[in-house]
């Protein structure tokens, strides 16, 4: 599953530097955490779609919660959405993926109804995502 969602974030990653993603408008560095409560996310996806919710580029959470999304993201708005990672398969023991997961609520997995809306408009973008 993590293979799968790895090739269709290089896919994504190369429609954007194709130009796909938006023309020759300005773009911005996209870079910031995600906060659950009081503490970091420590794993997960964060994916920026534009207003027809059409994703346009994906990021993974570190252990710290931090994300940069390795392409530039043009300038606009966007409504950002959290997933997890991967899908923890049967029998697989690992409590913090476990956790992480657990952690985020539906209405952060789906752009139709995330709370989460950004504007990227600086040459460097920084974000903070809190989950409350």
């Amino acid at each position: 599953m993590l293979r799968r969602f790895r090739l269709v974030a290089s896919l994504m990653g190369l429609l954007l530097a194709s130009g796909c993603g938006g023309g020759d408008g300005p773009v911005g560095t996209v870079v910031g955490s995600v906060i659950s409560k009081t503490k970091p996310l420590p794993s997960g996806v964060v994916t920026l779609y534009n207003p027809k919710l059409v994703p346009v580029g994906t990021a993974s959470l570190a252990s710290d919660g931090q994300f940069e999304f390795e392409n530039p993201v043009p300038f606009g708005t966007y409504t950002a959405t959290l997933m997890p990672a991967s899908e923890i398969p049967a029998g697989d023991e690992d409590p913090q993926l476990a956790q992480a997961n657990a952690m985020i609520p539906q209405r952060f997995r789906d752009p139709s109804v995330s709370p989460f809306k950004v504007v990227i408009d600086e040459e460097e973008e920084s974000l903070e995502l809190l989950m409350e």
